[in-house]
């Protein structure tokens, strides 16, 4: 996997909020759904180490599948099964989300230090005190 790509994900997906909570149910900073979390063996996505792991986990699985990293991403928003449709001239169109988000992570990823692997747009964190 590019280095870069689970922060430029996480940028896009939560905004780096561990405890988001979308409109349709995906959880913490990578934004996934229950079930897929469940399949993924994340017992907690708001943990973002886990949550980081099964990010990757999917992620991989969808590159495994498509060959593709445009692809991968876009089944990580989607889910696998459209994007094989839609590739394949079957089912429905994509949703104008779907659309938005590759150029969103392409974005974000262009953004990444690859040294810090922090998402560059960000102010930097400031040291906390304990």
């Amino acid at each position: 996997m590019p280095a870069g790509m689970l922060t430029a994900i996480a940028s896009v997906e939560s905004h780096f909020n561990p405890n988001a909570v979308s409109e349709a149910g995906a959880q913490g900073m990578f934004q996934i759904m229950p079930t897929t979390a469940a399949a993924l063996g994340v017992a907690n996505p708001f943990d973002p180490r886990e949550a980081a792991e099964g990010a990757a986990k999917h992620l991989a699985r969808d590159f495994q599948q498509f060959g593709n990293w445009n692809h991968a991403i876009m089944a990580y928003n989607a889910g696998p099964q459209r994007i094989e449709n839609y590739l394949a001239g079957r089912g429905k169109p994509l949703k104008q989300e779907t659309v938005d988000y590759l150029p969103k992570v392409t974005d974000a990823f262009r953004r990444v230090d690859l040294e810090t692997g922090r998402d560059a747009g960000q102010p930097p964190r400031r040291a906390q005190r304990g």
